[in-house]
Order: structure tokens, then sequence, then C-alpha cells
């Protein structure tokens, strides 16, 4: 059972991590903008460049050690997965706790930075953490068994929960309650006076 368990956490971390970085391709300046509009980190540019770098060395040594059975890459990987995204949680916790404006970076979609943000990096640490614990057992994509489908089938659900969760629990702006509502039947004011 903690070898299902470790698989989903492994894969959920590393397919996050490889639609991160195609979330970076497809919109490059969408991180550095947040970070600027946040305003807390001194050169933004630098710090969107290094959590790319960052994130693409985490994937790539995890996939490697995923497929290739490469003994310490996959540790590696999930160590610092839990590390980033550790750091990515206390990032967003304080932006979002001190009410600065500006998304959370995180897709091309704008997400504004919120504690679905928070919560989705620290279930990723957490995930990430439960994968480095089971690293021995964690199933590749070596050999094709119904263990393995539900492994793949199952972080394949929770990576698109995860990174959709921000954006769909957003809570929109409040309607405008001054006008009344336009019902049907009903005429509104500038149809009455022409």
């Amino acid at each position: 059972m903690s070898a299902l368990l470790g698989s989903v956490a492994a894969w959920t971390v590393l397919l996050t991590l490889l639609v991160a970085l195609v979330e970076r391709a497809t919109a490059p300046s969408v991180l550095r903008r947040a970070l600027a509009a946040h305003g807390v980190l001194p050169a933004p540019a630098g710090f969107a460049a290094a959590v790319t770098a960052a994130e693409a060395l985490l994937c790539g040594a995890g996939l490697v050690g995923l497929v290739g059975g490469h003994g310490r890459a996959l540790p590696a990987a999930l160590a610092g997965s839990a590390l980033l995204f550790t750091g990515n949680a206390a990032y967003g916790w304080h932006v979002w706790s001190s009410r600065r404006p500006g998304s959370c970076g995180c897709s091309r979609w704008e997400t504004p930075t919120s504690g679905w943000t928070v919560t989705r990096a620290g279930a990723l640490a957490a995930l990430a953490l439960v994968a480095l614990t089971t690293s021995g057992s964690i199933m590749g994509p070596v050999r094709i068994s119904a263990d393995l489908v539900v492994v793949a089938a199952a972080a394949a659900v929770f990576t698109t929960l995860l990174w959709v969760l921000p954006l769909a629990m957003r809570e929109p702006a409040a309607p405008d309650r001054s006008a009344p509502p336009d019902l049907p039947g009903r005429l509104r004011a500038e149809e009455v006076v022409a």
C-alpha cells in the first residue's frame, strides 16, 4: 500500500512540475510580473529565472530517477521539491496575509494569491515528503501493470485538481446591488424615458 501511495505522490509532484514548466514556456513573463507586483523581492526577474531553473532541474532529475531507476536522483528531486513547495507556500502566505496585489504567477491565468494557492503549495510539499519517505518503492513506467495504470490515472487526476484548485475556488467580485436586477418583462429606466 505504501508503494502505491508513494508512487501516486511522486508522480503527482513530478507532473505538477512538468505542468509548471509548460506554463512557464507558454507565458514566460507571468511569474516575473507577479513577483514585481508583490513588491517583496528585490530582483523579481532573477527570482523568476531561479524558480524556473529549479523547477526544470527538479523535474528533470525526478523523471530521470523515475524512468531510469537512478538511485539518488529521485530522492534528491523529491527533497528539493519539498523545499521548493515549502518556500512557495511561505512566500504565498506572506503575500496573501499582507494583502499585496497581483496574481500568484503560477500559470498564464490571472489567479489571485489566496489561501488556496498557499494550500496547494503546502499539499505539494507534503506529497513530496510522503514520496520521499517511500522513494525506494516508487513505481516507474518500466513495466506496465494494473498498479501502474492506477498510479498514472490517480496522479493525473490529483495534478489536475491541484493545478486548477486556486482558480476554481477564487471568489468573484461582488455584484453591484445598487441597481435593481433586470427582470423579464420589466422596462428599464432608459426605455421609459425614450
